[in-house]
């Protein structure tokens, strides 16, 4: 099984000035078993609310994470994002690094169990720049689906 989507995420404090960050991106991940599951994803975006606007940010890379089923139409996931990112903390000044982003979801299946609504909240710690790590919360859209294969 497979599950694909796209999100919308706020950092809304982030450090030393950099005002409000706003990001959309997507995941991907196939599950091993009905509650672990594997996959990639990437965000990128811009900073707002700060007087000095120069750029942007962005991030990506390996996804690992784990749902928990609670009916029907109801589930909660917790993910790890590794990898790394970079972006214009300040005008001129250029930071990149590391990328850990712990993650949780509430999730809501409305019409079934292939599309998926969802709240998530967690913390993106860009190591080696302070000033573009911060708390996030996001909406998400997640097309869930049975992976096919030929026999061998």
């Amino acid at each position: 099984m497979t599950a694909s989507g796209l999100e919308v995420k706020v950092l809304p404090s982030l450090g030393h000035g950099n005002g409000t960050g706003i990001y959309i991106g997507g995941r991907f991940a196939r599950f091993l078993n009905k509650t672990f599951f594997v996959g990639g994803g990437g965000f990128g975006g811009t900073l707002v609310g700060r007087p000095d606007q120069n750029g942007g940010f962005g991030y990506g890379g390996f996804i690992g994470g784990w749902e928990l089923r609670a009916g029907d139409k109801l589930s909660f996931d917790t993910t790890l994002l590794l990898g790394g990112g970079g972006g214009t903390p300040a005008p001129g000044d250029q930071a990149s690094g590391f990328v850990v982003e712990p993650n949780l979801a509430i999730n809501w299946a409305p019409a079934g169990k292939g599309l998926r609504l969802g709240i998530t909240g967690g913390y993106l710690f860009l190591l080696g720049s302070p000033s573009l790590s911060g708390f996030a919360v996001g909406l998400k859209l997640e097309f869930k689906a049975f992976s096919l294969s030929w026999p061998e």
